[in-house]
This record gives structure tokens, C-alpha cells and sequence, in this order.
């Protein structure tokens, strides 16, 4: 895709990359960093987006389990993340394309606040009008829970490195970057939830 951008004379590129990528010698954000170091060397102009985790992975790893069992699992203990919305990614992507004072500029982007999944749960649960809990699991257990579901060896690694990195403090961080870019306070995590409220109910699945 770079050098087809090249080679098309396109002008300036954003890249949606990852939240480590500049940090994390494993997993996702490490493959992110070999594109990073790519598009440095083609020498088009560019700005690059490190986003932290997406809420919208919330109902996508989590709400199947919560609508059958009323819980989640991962191996994550009390790590923090900083959540944030892809619409306001994309809306930081629009901006950056214009080029200018984001030529050049790598920005790491962080929701507004940095919860655990303990803190997660109870934010569904008011949400869902249920008990939710999340049940930290060993590793070993989320490891073959996934290859049971059929994922590939190599992404099941990947994810329960990502999880490491959570672990070691990597996803707690917030700061006011992501408002200064897009002009208007982020998306927080109990607007997504109440929007989403619907997806942990246990009448979900059938409806």
C-alpha cells in the first residue's frame, strides 16, 4: 500500500497504527512498528495515530459470554486500559490528513479514562440491568480457551502478549491529546455502554 501511495504521487499519508508500537517488542504492536518504520523510509509526508483499545472490542470479545454465562474472562488481573471510540480515531485521521502542523507527527491516543475490567463489569452491569463479573483466568486457561474456538496459535499468543503489556501498565495512560485533535470531549465508556446496553442482556441473542 506504501509504495503503490508512492508510486501514485499521493502527498500525505496517515496510518492508523497501535497503542506500543513504539515501546512493545512483541505481538500486534510490534508488527504495527515495522509498518511505521516503512512509511519512514518512503519519505512521504505523514502523520501516525497510536490508538489505545477500541470500545468497541468490549461487545466484541466480551458480549457473547456475558449474554450466556452474565460474565467475561481474560487473563488481564487488574490492568487498566484507556478505551476510546473508532469514530473519534477516524475523526483524528480526518484532521491529521490535511498534512501541515500534523506532518511528521506521531500522536498517541488515549481515552479519557483508564479502567480495570473489575471497574468494567460494574459499568455493565448498571448499564445491562444484570449482574456482570469478570473472572481473571491463568494464561494457560485463555490460551486454550481460544484454541478451542478454533483461533490460530500465532493470534493466540499475540493477544496474550498484548495482555502483558496491558498488565505492565502500558494501556493505563490518559492525557488530554485525543480532545486537543478532534476539538470536543471523546466518547466516553458510559456513552458506548448505554448505547450498547442492548448487547449484554441475556435476550439479546434471541431477539
Amino acid at each position: 500500500m506504501l509504495n503503490a501511495c508512492k508510486e501514485s504521487g499521493v502527498k500525505h499519508v496517515v496510518l492508523n497504527s497501535a497503542m506500543g508500537a513504539g515501546d512493545c517488542g512483541k505481538s500486534f504492536p510490534s508488527w504495527h512498528r515495522k509498518v511505521e518504520d516503512k512509511l519512514k523510509t518512503t519519505r512521504l509526508s505523514f502523520t501516525i495515530l497510536r490508538p489505545n483499545g477500541f470500545l468497541q472490542n468490549i461487545v466484541a470479545f466480551n458480549a457473547a459470554s456475558i449474554r450466556a454465562q452474565g460474565a467475561f474472562y481474560a487473563a488481564m488481573g487488574d490492568a487498566k486500559v484507556s478505551y476510546l471510540d473508532i469514530a473519534d480515531i477516524a475523526v483524528a485521521a480526518v484532521k491529521a490528513l490535511s498534512g501541515g502542523a500534523h506532518a511528521g507527527k506521531t500522536y498517541e491516543l488515549n481515552g479519557p479514562e483508564a479502567i480495570s475490567n473489575q471497574e468494567l463489569a460494574k459499568r455493565i452491569s448498571k448499564v445491562a440491568g444484570r449482574t456482570v463479573n469478570f473472572v481473571d483466568i491463568p494464561e494457560s486457561a485463555q490460551r486454550e480457551a481460544m484454541l478451542g474456538l478454533g483461533m490460530p496459535d500465532w493470534q493466540v499468543t499475540a493477544l496474550l502478549e498484548l495482555q502483558q503489556y496491558y498488565k505492565q501498565g502500558g494501556g493505563a495512560k490518559t492525557d488530554g491529546l485525543l480532545k486537543s485533535l478532534i476539538e470536543r470531549d471523546p466518547i466516553t465508556l458510559d456513552q458506548y455502554l448505554a448505547a450498547n446496553a442492548r448487547e449484554f442482556r441475556a435476550d439479546a441473542a434471541t431477539a
